[in-house]
């Protein structure tokens, strides 16, 4: 072979070997995602599924009462500009603000301390192996919860079809 052919053959062996290689560690990778997958007791499932109902009741509250805090605000102001409530305009919305920031930083600290406590169950996002019984009892949760996420979501169609046509 003449020196270019033998470049060229030595070029093509090293890219075709350098493919292999890429396809070998990219297969390995894949089984590794597979193998590793934490083994969750009973225990861990259940404490997982207490603290998400606890913090799931807890999230929707500090989100209402973001919905709610310019509420005070709103009305003192409007009282205030009425007369109807014997402080200045200045005055009402003053006190409006406080309360709004008061409401603000209640949800806050509520979405920072439990997001926090579910921070430890964060290997729960991905997919982990559990056994025969905590298999059964998310089941059973999920099934129990399922009539209670439907009636919830009528519920909130039902609020934004009564919003859009009260405008």
């Amino acid at each position: 072979m003449n020196k270019i052919e033998e470049n060229s053959y030595i070029n093509n062996r090293n890219i075709s070997s350098d493919i292999a290689i890429d396809r070998i560690i990219s297969e390995e990778k894949a089984n590794e995602n597979v193998i590793k997958r934490r083994k969750t007791s009973f225990e861990e499932v259940s404490n997982y599924i207490k603290l998400s109902e606890i913090t799931a009741k807890k999230f929707a509250r500090a989100v209402m009462l973001c919905i709610l805090s310019p509420v005070m605000l709103v009305l003192l102001a409007g009282f205030a500009e009425q007369n109807k409530i014997p402080i200045k305009e200045d005055h009402a919305a003053m006190i409006g603000l406080i309360i709004l920031l008061i409401m603000v930083a209640s949800a806050v600290s509520v979405f920072i301390k439990y997001g926090m406590k579910m921070d430890k169950f964060k290997y729960m996002d991905r997919p982990i192996e559990v056994d025969s019984s905590s298999l059964r009892f998310v089941e059973e949760k999920n099934d129990s919860f399922e009539g209670k996420l439907q009636q919830s979501m009528a519920f909130g169609v039902a609020l934004c079809i009564i919003y859009i046509f009260s405008i």
